[in-house]
């Protein structure tokens, strides 16, 4: 009997267990349809602005009719959105996705106030309706898709939250840039891109004042639509380019140079979608110049060269950064004070440039400084020097 008891616990030993089914990971599923989505959404918003122009941008007399302004900022959004989504594996991406839900429910109200907008010579078919619809159709796709990044499994096993992937609570730097990102997972390149994105908008409104005091004249600001639809825009752009590079590339001035060459493909793509567009007394020339390639290439090279040497001689101080940043300054501006003289006859060498290269040097280098700092002290990340 006990023979019989022992050769049926045996048996009980050697059932396999259930194999656990691993939780969906990765793009697939109604997150790849989401993500497709946004790449679609992306082309049509940019070709409702490409056709706002004297003549439909398509044939056979088929429209698409929002308002340009909002098209143009919903583009951006959605393609931003969707790389991220694709490139960038922790919860920032679903951060983004939400986000751009909001924005696409919050410019169809705006575009129910301000009405739809059809190219010169065509007007739109029952506008209510078609206000009425878009509405409806922004608060079911937020329903849907809102619901879906809380609840997805797959969402949150392929977008973790920061906290689950960081490794430890130390991050030693070295004598190069990439050094401060060579831990891609605790999410300090964003910090660094918002960084950029507030150096931005914080240096066009320095450049503003200046110019005011400099030729005595009262401050001329842009624009809203100009502001919102089109430099907010790439400011969101070229702050999600950095944070690619800086997670994507491991040398400082490879760094340098992909952010000079990918500045100069962002701003004649946005340039070129724009052409002929009005914002006020505003107007994108349908003729472009090739020289403001190479300005936007020099700015963004020489920025991140900067900050790189001030890593490089100094280390981690907010003194090296307020201090390389704006010698970085005064090269571009020499810079491009030779290529306007070589490029317009009758251009004067000037040295205006210099105050404000200084001024905008100290803030951008503080704010950069401050971007990353905060983030380690909100982290509680203590800051090694490499030996």
């Amino acid at each position: 009997m006990t023979d019989i008891n022992e050769n049926l616990e045996n048996e009980k030993s050697t059932i396999p267990p259930v194999p656990q089914i691993p939780p969906l990971k990765g793009i697939g599923g109604w997150l790849l349809l989401f993500i497709i989505g946004t790449f679609v959404s992306s082309v049509i918003n940019f070709i409702t602005v490409a056709q706002t122009g004297s003549t439909s941008f398509l044939s056979g007399g088929n429209l698409l009719v929002s308002n340009q302004y909002v098209a143009s900022l919903l583009g951006l959004l959605a393609l931003v959105t969707g790389i991220m989504l694709i490139a960038v594996r922790n919860i920032y991406s679903v951060w983004a996705a939400r986000g751009y839900m909001i924005m696409y429910l919050i410019g169809s109200i705006i575009v129910a106030i301000t009405g739809l907008e059809a190219p010169s010579g065509y007007y739109v078919i029952n506008e209510e309706g078609e206000i009425i619809r878009g509405i409806f159709s922004a608060i079911v796709l937020n329903s849907i898709w809102q619901t879906y990044f809380f609840k997805s499994k797959r969402v949150q096993a392929t977008y973790p939250k920061i906290a689950e992937v960081q490794v430890d609570t130390s991050l030693e730097i070295g004598k190069t840039l990439s050094s401060l990102f060579n831990k891609q997972k605790i999410g300090i390149n964003y910090y660094v891109g918002i960084g950029l994105f507030l150096t931005l908008v914080v240096s066009w409104f320095l450049y503003a004042i200046y110019d005011a005091i400099w030729y005595g004249e009262a401050i001329l600001l842009p624009s809203a639509s100009f502001f919102f639809a089109y430099r907010i825009p790439m400011a969101i752009l070229y702050s999600v380019l950095l944070i690619f590079l800086l997670h994507f590339l491991r040398n400082d001035w490879l760094i340098a140079v992909a952010m000079g060459f990918g500045t100069v493909i962002l701003s004649l793509l946005i340039r070129l979608i724009f052409s002929g567009t009005s914002f006020g007394n505003i107007t994108f020339s349908q003729v472009f110049s090739p020289i403001i390639l190479i300005f936007n290439f020099k700015w963004s090279c020489i920025l991140l060269l900067s900050m790189s040497l001030a890593v490089l001689t100094f280390g981690f101080k907010w003194w090296a950064f307020i201090l390389w940043i704006p010698i970085g300054n005064i090269a571009d501006g020499l810079i491009g004070e030779i290529l306007n003289i070589l490029q317009y006859s009758g251009h004067n060498f000037s040295f205006s440039f210099l105050p404000i290269n200084i001024i905008q040097g100290a803030v951008e280098g503080t704010i950069f400084y401050f971007s990353i700092y905060l983030f380690l002290k909100q982290k509680g990340i203590s800051v090694n020097k490499a030996g």
